[in-house]
């Protein structure tokens, strides 16, 4: 993860979806809807967002996503899918 966010031009989300179709059984996508829908909450990650700290808020996620897909008996993988879908119905844009 460390490597692929010093890649110039790739931060967190792309670097999320690279590792999550490398092994989805291990990794998923965060982005800006599927984060707002687990923790109701704008995604706190900005260009100049340390990469320790990138690395830090995508392994909580990832945690939060198995806690939730346990509770809600759901595929991980396939919740980062369901999880956008769920955050563009409910909360429509994302804002600027």
């Amino acid at each position: 993860m460390e490597s692929l966010l010093e890649t110039r031009g790739i931060d967190l989300p792309m670097a999320s979806t690279i590792l999550r179709f490398r092994n989805s059984m291990t990794f998923q996508i965060i982005d800006q809807r599927a984060f707002r829908a687990i923790y109701g909450q704008r995604h706190p990650i900005y260009g100049a967002t340390p990469v320790h700290r990138e690395v830090s808020v995508y392994l909580d996620y990832l945690d939060e996503l198995v806690k939730f897909c346990i509770d809600h008996e759901e595929s991980f993988e396939t919740i980062d899918r369901l999880l956008y879908q769920f955050d563009k119905q409910r909360n429509g844009n994302l804002e600027a």
